[in-house]
Order: structure tokens, then C-alpha cells, then sequence
């Protein structure tokens, strides 16, 4: 019997928190009983356990079975994880699967068709509030191929726009309901939401017409800094990027060796999380779509972009990695 437990499949099958609770308590029980350390297993994802509700689950789990909590172990890919037990912070999973396929994306550079780039599957409350605001510039490309036919994240993201927006849900809904909405032609189908580098390469013309993408990552909320294939997109098409993330996602990318772009725009968004740094982004991008000298920008832009682009293909990165205390899984 193993004493590693993914949790985060369960989270992915939608399991509800009184069976979750009860999954868990079992498990620390068998491993009590073989005197194993539990370990509960979020890779390869890297969620804010205090945000999303799962470190009150484990906790009480904990606290019934009469456990002193740094008996726990944690495993996940968010790297400002902090919690009161052993916690083993594991190597990105989509920044090594780029290593697995180093020629697949090569560019022939940019063609500024539009400044803004905004490409999600899954809805959620700020992919819904961001993609109306990207809309309104008229100068972008996008896709949003989810909304209904997602259930769970329809019924989740209808929940925390009203938490969030209590006086403009109704509005984002409107905009939510009318999903599928997309000014490009590629129309991926499910696997191409899952797989990569399936989930990277179809979008690889549209990279090279605009200027700077805006990521929605996975999680949003809280201080998580979980890097996914949609931060990956624009560093391999050597694109610049805005990303709605966690709180300090933009310092752990720096940790990892990686340049952001402080220098030609303000990043006090990063200081920020949920709304607040949705507002701040939307604000940026307002700035940015008045900018009248983007050719010069991007020839300024040129050596950071290569720079991010030889970090991740060469895996460079891994070093930081290292010297952070990150495993390799």
C-alpha cells in the first residue's frame, strides 16, 4: 500500500469535501498503522491549499486522528507553498515537457497583426471579466472555446462573479452564456485542451500576429505560483506576456531565471491577487492598446525575449530550480 495519496485527482473528479475529508482520513489511518508518512499528493498541480479550502480538510483530518501536523507531507508545484509541515515543492511538469520536443517551436518572429492575445479553454470569473475587456479594445485576437458544456466551471464561475461583481454578474454571465466566442479559426477539440504540446502548437501563427499575451493562468486566487502550459505559450514564441496569477507569480518566475518586463510597463500588478490585480491588468491593457511606438518597443524587447526562449528550450532553468530547493519528480 503506498503512503502517497493524490488528492489533486480528486480534486479533478470534482469529489465533494465530506468524501474528500473522509478519502483523506483513511489514508493518514493506513499510514499511521504502517508508520508511514502520509503524503498527500497535488503534482502536477500547484493550488493554494488555504485558498481553495483543502488545508481546513486536511487540518481536521490531522486534528481528529490526534497528529501533530508536520507528520503531514505535501507535495505540489506551487512554490510559494508554505504550510506548517514538510512540504516538497516539485519541478514544473510543463516546463520539462517542453524539453521533450526542443525543435517543435521554432518561430519566423513577430508579424503585429493586433497588440492583444487572450486564448483560454475553461471558464472562469476573471478568463469571462478579462476576455470582455480585451474585446473592448478592438485590437486583439482571442479565443474562449468553454462555457456551458463545462458544468462544474459554469457553475463555479457563476458563483464568483456574483462574490466578486455582485452589481455586474449579470452582465459577465450574458457574456459567459454566449461562449463559444473566438476571431481566430483554430477550433481545438478536447485532447487539444490536455496535451501537449497539442495544447501549444495550433495556437503558434496566432503568437506571431500580436504583440503581448494576456495569460489567464490556472489559479488565480491566493499566492499560488503554479506555471502551466499557458505561461509556457508565449516565453516559446518569444511573445511577451501580462499574466493573472497568484500573488508574486511574476517574482517566482524571476527565481527561475526567467525576465519579465518591468521595464517597458508597470508590474505593480503582481503584488496583487483576485480582483484587485484583474483591475490592475485591465488597467494596463488600457495603457498599452494607446502605445503608438510598438515597433520600437519590440526591437527593445528582442534580447529578453531570446533570453526567455533560450532559459526554457535549454532548460536552463532547472539550475534555479535546484538552488530553490525544487525536486525533480
Amino acid at each position: 500500500m503506498s503512503n502517497k495519496l493524490s488528492v489533486w485527482k480528486l480534486f479533478a473528479q470534482e469529489t465533494p469535501a465530506d468524501e474528500l475529508k473522509k478519502i483523506i482520513s483513511t489514508h493518514i489511518d493506513n499510514c499511521v498503522t504502517t508508520q508511514d508518512t502520509p503524503i498527500l499528493d497535488f503534482y502536477p498541480e500547484g493550488p493554494d491549499l488555504y485558498d481553495n479550502g483543502c488545508w481546513k480538510i486536511i487540518e481536521e483530518c490531522v486534528d481528529e486522528k490526534q497528529l501533530d501536523i508536520s507528520e503531514i507531507q505535501i507535495d505540489i508545484c506551487d512554490y510559494n507553498a508554505d504550510y506548517p509541515c514538510k512540504v516538497v515543492k516539485k519541478q514544473p511538469a510543463w516546463l520539462n515537457k517542453v524539453l521533450l520536443f526542443p525543435n517543435a517551436f521554432n518561430t519566423n518572429g513577430q508579424h503585429h497583426e493586433a497588440m492583444f492575445g487572450h486564448f483560454v479553454a475553461r471558464p472562469s470569473w476573471d478568463r469571462i471579466v478579462l476576455h470582455d475587456a480585451i474585446k473592448k479594445t478592438n485590437n486583439a485576437l482571442y479565443s474562449f472555446w468553454q462555457g456551458k458544456d463545462k458544468p462544474y466551471s459554469y457553475r463555479t464561475t457563476i458563483k464568483k462573479l456574483k462574490q466578486y461583481y455582485p452589481g455586474d454578474w449579470k452582465k459577465y454571465k450574458h457574456s459567459l452564456d454566449s461562449m463559444p466566442d473566438a476571431n481566430i479559426n483554430t477550433s481545438p477539440n478536447r485532447q487539444q485542451f490536455i496535451t501537449f504540446p497539442d495544447n501549444v502548437l495550433p495556437l503558434k501563427n496566432y503568437y506571431e500576429k500580436i504583440f503581448v499575451d494576456i495569460v489567464s493562468e490556472t489559479f488565480t486566487t491566493g499566492t499560488t505560483s503554479f506555471i502551466t502550459e499557458k505561461t509556457v505559450r508565449p516565453i516559446v514564441y518569444k511573445c511577451p506576456f501580462i499574466i493573472m496569477a497568484g500573488k508574486g507569480y511574476l517574482e517566482v518566475l524571476k527565481e527561475f531565471g526567467f525576465k519579465t518586463f518591468s521595464t517597458w510597463w508597470d508590474e505593480d500588478y503582481d503584488n496583487y491577487t483576485g480582483p484587485e490585480r484583474l483591475e490592475k491588468i485591465i488597467e494596463l491593457i488600457k495603457t498599452l492598446s494607446q502605445e503608438k511606438h510598438v515597433d520600437t518597443l519590440k526591437l527593445e524587447l528582442h534580447r529578453t525575449l531570446e533570453h526567455n526562449y533560450d532559459h526554457i528550450v535549454q532548460g536552463k532553468w532547472k539550475k534555479h530550480a535546484e538552488r530553490l530547493g525544487v525536486k525533480d519528480e
